[in-house]
């Protein structure tokens, strides 16, 4: 009796149970299935970052154009892409010095410097003061790309666009830049001359949005 129930419990087990041949197809196709939806995940992360990082850009913009208003001093945002062994980034800063005739500022801070010295000192009274940096670290493949103008600033009484001297005058009627993960894979930020700005991607990108 106890002979003919170990049987068959055997049996029920062998019914329900997997052969190693069986177990090694299992494996086989769920190594397909990964391989086959592991560039897709990937690819969809990697979009993911670069509409966050553009979308922080866009609010950036206004936060420089706020600060402006609420410091009562001019206020810069410049951007710097991707360089030989430094992320793209871009710094905000204020900026006590102006000549309002010429809109000649100080020397721009830099946002590739480590913390504490990205603005350059004047003596005892310096007239820039860094607000915010953001760095796009390498690994997320992330760059900036100043369409027409490196550095923007905001007036604090008008809340309206300026640009330095070298880079355009009289002062542009937008300020563009471009994020990217590469050339089929980007979104702009246009910048009116009036602060608002607009999201949108550029002839030749990919990515789902309005078009520029």
């Amino acid at each position: 009796m106890l002979g003919a129930l170990i049987m068959a419990a055997s049996k029920r087990s062998s019914a329900v149970g997997f052969t190693l041949i069986e177990l090694l197809v299992v494996m086989v196709l769920m190594s397909i299935l990964i391989a086959l939806v592991a560039p897709s995940f990937t690819d969809t992360i990697a979009l993911q970052r670069l509409r966050g990082a553009h979308d922080q850009l866009a609010t950036d913009v206004q936060f420089t154009r706020t600060e402006a208003a609420r410091l009562g001093t001019f206020v810069h945002l410049r951007v710097q892409p991707k360089a030989a062994g430094k992320d793209a980034c871009y710094i905000i800063f204020s900026d006590t010095y102006a000549d309002a005739a010429l809109r000649n500022f100080s020397t721009p801070c830099d946002c590739t410097l480590p913390a504490g010295s990205r603005c350059p000192s004047s003596g005892s009274s310096p007239t820039t003061r860094e607000l915010k940096t953001v760095t796009l670290a390498a690994f997320t493949g992330l760059d900036l790309a100043a369409i027409n103008l490196s550095q923007v600033g905001f007036d604090p009484v008008t809340g309206m666009m300026l640009a330095r001297t070298y880079d355009l005058m009289p002062a542009p009627k937008e300020f563009i830049v471009d994020t990217l993960l590469d050339s089929p894979r980007r979104l702009q930020l246009q910048v009116g001359f009036t602060g608002r700005v607009r999201v949108c991607a550029p002839a030749g990108s990919t990515i789902k949005a309005t078009a520029c």
